[in-house]
């Protein structure tokens, strides 16, 4: 683990072993002094938490506002900080009024997936002093489900699965067609955690091999991790889980890292096993 001594801040210490570390941060909370130096301070790659998905860049059908994603990707390139883009495609959640109830069929929603992830990412770049400084789009959220039982496959995700059975290839073709040069993610939970066994990334491996074999463009996978110092998966899991991932050529970013610990407040002991695991 880091000692105080050997890196002034996270984002220093990381660098020191080829890692960015870094945060999500909302505009809303920018003007605070405390919040802003802070997360400026510490930390070499930022994302937006909510203003870049598909209800805040397009409220309204062909209507797109990315003023508040395009000012987060600026405040993080005016840090000295690389942006993650999250995300263009996500069932159900942050998606406006008018794509959950437009009663749209499975062509009309093809051709507004497309539309929605070509205007965003082009729009994103184009408003931006240094683009480059946006090194990858979360495409997809979120889309296996399942359990140690039954498998993981894809889930109900309103409005776009059923209504189109390939929907996440659909969206990382014309991803990669709006921005050739940007990282594209698929990004999940559930991926490491010890009571699994791999399974869940076992099934995206199957997923991304599949996409692979079409020649679809993936270049990595986002790894969300919330856990709880009650059972953590292991170190050795979480790296063999990794390396699942890099035997087919993919990056990895932990995407969404929180230990929760009811005890920490009070017990010192406890706030050195959650140390512990941050670190592993």
């Amino acid at each position: 683990m880091l000692s105080p001594s050997s890196a002034n801040t996270l984002g220093a210490g990381g660098l020191a072993h080829n890692l960015l570390v870094g945060s999500e941060f909302n505009y809303w909370h920018y003007d605070e002094a405390q919040y802003k130096n802070l997360w400026a301070k510490q930390y070499k790659v930022a994302v937006a938490e909510a203003v870049c998905k598909f209800g805040a860049t397009e409220p309204s059908k062909d209507q797109f506002t990315l003023d508040n994603c395009q000012t987060q990707a600026a405040r993080a390139d005016d840090a000295g900080m690389q942006f993650r883009a999250h995300n263009l495609i996500w069932g159900g959640n942050s998606n406006p009024y008018w794509l959950l109830h437009g009663g749209y069929n499975q062509t009309d929603l093809e051709a507004i997936m497309k539309k929605h992830i070509i205007q965003v990412m082009q729009r994103l770049k184009s408003g931006l002093k240094n683009p480059k400084n946006v090194i990858c789009w979360d495409v997809v959220n979120e889309a296996l489900d399942g359990s140690v039982k039954d498998g993981w496959k894809l889930k109900t995700a309103a409005p776009w699965y059923p209504a189109i059975p390939d929907y996440v290839n659909q969206a990382f073709k014309y991803a990669a067609y709006a921005d050739p040069d940007v990282l594209l993610f698929y990004n999940d939970y559930c991926i490491s955690v010890s009571w699994d066994n791999g399974g869940k990334a076992d099934a995206i491996v199957d997923m991304v091999k599949g996409m692979q074999k079409h020649h679809i463009k993936i270049d990595g996978i986002g790894m969300q991790m919330h856990l709880t110092t009650k059972s953590p998966p292991s170190k050795d899991h979480t790296s063999m889980i990794i390396k699942k991932f890099g035997a087919l050529g993919l990056q990895v970013h932990i995407t969404e890292l929180d230990i929760a610990c009811s005890t920490c407040g009070h017990d010192k002991t406890a706030l050195q096993l959650q140390a512990q695991i941050y670190s592993d």
